[in-house]
């Protein structure tokens, strides 16, 4: 314990004096939405990276009007779906392009992770009343497979130039619904709960304002999540997703983490050891 808060006075005194930093309140955290703390982030930063992987980088401004194009689609066809918009993606930039832009149109986020088994899927949209799947051309034989002729499928890839879309305008309060997860239970069978923005951004103030995020932290977890991105962007930070499960080699992870100067490594205890256990 007294060397985790040693590495966090030290992080905070040598990183955290020297960087750009957004202040992150809990009266702020209580009272205000994902998307209010967004949008202080991209006025603030908008030219810092907020993802990178080996393919891409998208700046805050970037990735502000691309989850615009997301928002505005899902508002004009909002009669033809339920509000709670099923998230098919990867771990990737775009995954995260499409959470923002959900969260911007006043609408709920499920995870639809492309790794999960088709049944786990069809379990997720048939629980939640899924209407809409937010995907990517790359998962569009999948998308086919779960949607029936009642769900709409939008691929975020054929929105077009995204500079012609302008910012929903929606005001989401902090007790609006953003998310809704499954867990199998005791019993087995799925177990439906949900998130609103208080909920999320507290969680987020409290896990980065522990470590001491700043602007120029640099994050990266090497599984896929819908929640862990958000503590690093909702600072200004980068976010590096890294899907060790599709790549499975912790000699890349390694390099990548060194090539990238990573500043913040997050991972479950078992893929830290095998990762440390890969150098050693």
């Amino acid at each position: 314990m007294a060397l985790i808060q040693n590495q966090q006075l030290l992080h905070t005194k040598c990183i955290l004096a020297e960087s750009p930093h957004l202040e992150f309140s809990e009266e702020f955290a209580l009272s205000k939405s994902m998307v209010n703390r967004f949008d202080e982030v991209v006025s603030r930063f908008p030219n810092n990276i907020a993802l990178k992987s080996p393919e891409l980088a998208v700046s805050y401004r970037q990735l502000d009007k691309a989850s615009n194009a997301v928002a505005q689609s899902l508002l004009k066809e909002k009669h033809r779906h339920s509000g709670i918009i099923g998230v098919l993606f990867g771990h990737s930039p775009q995954s995260f392009v499409a959470n923002i832009g959900v969260l911007k149109a006043g609408f709920v986020r499920a995870d639809l992770n492309v790794s999960f088994p088709i049944s786990r899927l069809q379990t997720i949209i048939k629980h939640s009343g899924i209407r809409c799947i937010l995907t990517r051309r790359l998962h569009s034989e999948l998308a086919k497979q779960l949607a029936d002729q009642h769900i709409l499928v939008i691929d975020i890839d054929a929105l077009g130039n995204e500079e012609r879309y302008e910012p929903p305008g929606i005001r989401a309060l902090p007790t609006d619904l953003t998310s809704v997860n499954f867990t199998s239970g005791s019993t087995g069978d799925p177990k439906k709960s949900f998130k609103n923005h208080r909920t999320e951004m507290h969680s987020c103030m409290r896990v980065s304002n522990s470590i001491g995020l700043s602007s120029k932290d640099r994050m990266l977890y090497p599984r896929s999540s819908s929640v862990i991105p958000f503590h690093a962007m909702l600072h200004g930070a980068c976010y590096y997703p890294y899907d060790l499960q599709a790549n499975g080699d912790f000699g890349e992870l390694a390099n990548w983490i060194k090539k990238e100067s990573i500043t913040i490594f997050r991972a479950p205890v078992s893929i830290f050891r095998a990762l440390a256990n890969s150098l050693g």
